[in-house]
């Protein structure tokens, strides 16, 4: 009979305290680094590597490349510490034991739960407040979670695993029904339209032979309630359609002086930055390098200077698209790596037609077009584990399996 292990534990544990203190995960993430050593020399445990764990580690090995033609090498450093999971978590899923299908089913549930517990949380606390201000932005985006300093796009990415995870991998009882429309009210409210507009494009893809075979009476239906909610969900929030809409992509682009009032909303700042990076290629001739591990601020810092931006924008936005800030921190070497785990991922999901994995996969690849998820070490913590546990349960490995319950 084998060990008894920790490893489904102690991953719960990490993801599932994400939304709390930064410090909580950081103290999980060690101690399942000190656990995975004292099992490996234990058990005299020999590291077996997957492709994907490789090719993590390959994209962390051009990070740390990226130091010797940095423009500012102390800011680099400080970027490989805090992007040192993409090494360390692929070494350690190395040392473990395989989870299969299972257990990675399990995880995926109890993480779930988590999250139910937190919307629970801040629904309540935002109605609380809602009742004393009579401000409805209390129960919106990052209002909503702000008891915790939290950034609502990292708790939508976390809440649409959840919604994904009860659609595919759940029973679907009247309790499971009840719980995942709280996970919709919830992910609704946090305003994140990348994930919800993604969430409901995917639901309808997925799904599309079934809703194809609604008899015409439950089609008109469907649209209907379809239309009718988003009239009501933009009516009441409408900053999700004024910020959704870049209303002067051609203003954005052809103007060189921009004055210190102007305003931009979300889709229009991403296409100015994009702008930006590509001016910085052509200028500055850095395609194949970029300018550095976590070096790239102050370059966009000059550029929103040159074209006179209201202050602050240069200092306190990143590209706000992951692509982007691979290709000017690491170069296009970077940016190819980073496009082959997403292929990679997306191939072995639709391979085996997994809705789930293809679905959380698809959230990720569309997220990091609007954020540089990998900025925030709850992103990088949180792909990084989802990423390889979809991983090994779409991947036939010859690694022995956990043999125990979590």
């Amino acid at each position: 009979m084998k060990e008894k292990n920790y490893f489904g534990l102690l991953i719960i544990l990490l993801i599932g305290s994400l939304p709390l203190p930064l410090f909580v995960s950081n103290a999980v993430y060690i101690f399942l680094i000190v656990y995975t050593i004292y099992f490996a020399l234990k058990n005299n445990v020999k590291p077996v590597f997957n492709k994907i764990n490789l090719i993590f580690i390959l994209f962390y090995f051009i990070m740390v490349v990226s130091y010797f033609w940095s423009i500012n090498k102390e800011l680099t450093l400080i970027g490989m510490g805090r992007k040192s999971a993409f090494l360390i978590l692929p070494l350690l899923f190395s040392f473990m034991p395989r989870f299969t299908p299972k257990e990675i089913k399990k995880i995926c549930r109890f993480f779930s739960y988590a999250i139910i517990i937190y919307a629970l949380f801040f629904i309540f606390k935002g109605l609380i407040n809602y009742s004393t201000t009579g401000n409805f932005k209390n129960l919106l985006k990052h209002h909503l979670v702000s008891s915790l300093s939290l950034n609502s796009i990292y708790v939508s990415l976390f809440t649409v695993v959840a919604i994904f995870h009860f659609i595919y991998n759940e029973k679907k009882n009247s309790a499971n029904k009840l719980l995942l429309i709280l996970l919709f009210i919830f992910l609704l409210l946090l305003s994140s339209k990348t994930v919800i507009i993604t969430t409901i494009v995917i639901l309808v893809i997925l799904n599309f032979q079934k809703i194809f075979s609604f008899s015409k009476k439950r089609k008109i239906i469907f649209l209907t309630l379809l239309v009718s909610f988003s009239f009501l969900y933009i009516k009441y929030n409408p900053k999700f359609y004024t910020e959704l809409i870049p209303k002067k992509v051609k203003e954005v682009l052809i103007t060189k002086d921009f004055k210190k009032n102007y305003y931009f909303n979300g889709a229009e700042l991403r296409i100015l930055y994009t702008k930006f990076l590509y001016e910085l290629q052509k200028e500055q001739n850095v395609f194949f390098k970029g300018f550095g591990l976590n070096a790239t601020q102050e370059k966009l810092n000059e550029k929103c200077i040159e074209y006179n931006l209201p202050s602050g924008y240069g200092k306190n936005f990143n590209f706000h698209n992951q692509y982007n800030q691979i290709l000017a921190e690491t170069g296009v070497f970077g940016l190819l790596i980073l496009l082959i785990i997403l292929y990679l991922g997306l191939k072995n999901a639709i391979k085996i037609r997994d809705k789930f994995s293809i679905s959380i996969l698809i959230i990720f690849s569309f997220l990091m077009i609007t954020e540089s998820v990998f900025n925030r070490q709850r992103g990088i913590y949180f792909i990084i584990i989802i990423f390889i546990l979809i991983f090994n349960k779409t991947q036939k490995n010859i690694i022995t399996p956990l043999n125990k319950k979590l």
